[in-house]
């Protein structure tokens, strides 16, 4: 399918905006940013008439959406996964008045996907990282934590000036 990922794009964009539940952003001012990619397509024709013509066509669509954090720039590990389906079926039958062309079908496909993938966003529990994942995870947490950030000067470099007068006293 070519061009698909462009026009997916698109379609996801129109989802969430007409959802209105999330606002669609600018990168730069984005809480979290989505990702994906196409994993699968196929075209399946599971059924024919007498003269081996296909009556129905069948579209699937697999792909793998993230949602990463837009300030991290080390690119560790996402902070979601999710792996959305969309399926379809189509009439292909040339012959028939009714039939659908493959360029709709594609698109119904498609917008399908968006749905889905707005859905599982919103809604689904996403998948729990993989092994190797949660160690990035912890070695990027000992590597940039709270505790590498605690100051290397606890005692104040400067004492605290005594006012005019006052006399110091030694406890």
């Amino acid at each position: 399918m070519y061009a698909a990922q462009a026009e997916l794009t698109l379609y996801v964009n129109d989802e969430f905006m007409s959802d209105g539940r999330l606002d669609v952003v600018q990168d730069k001012r984005s809480d979290v940013r989505l990702e994906g990619h196409i994993k699968s397509y196929r075209e399946l024709t599971p059924g024919t008439s007498g003269d081996r013509f296909g009556l129905i066509k069948q579209m699937e669509m697999i792909c793998h959406v993230e949602l990463w954090d837009p300030y991290d720039t080390d690119r560790i590990a996402p902070i979601a996964k999710y792996v959305v389906a969309a399926n379809i079926q189509s009439l292909s039958d040339p012959r028939r008045t009714i039939s659908e062309t493959d360029t709709d079908a594609r698109e119904r496909l498609l917008r399908q996907m968006a749905k889905n993938i707005v859905q599982a966003v919103l809604t689904q529990k996403p998948e729990e990282p993989t092994d190797l994942e949660k160690k990035r995870v912890e070695k990027y947490k000992q590597r940039q934590g709270p505790e590498g950030r605690e100051p290397a000067i606890t005692a104040p470099r400067f004492p605290k000036p005594t006012p005019a007068g006052a006399k110091e006293t030694e406890n």
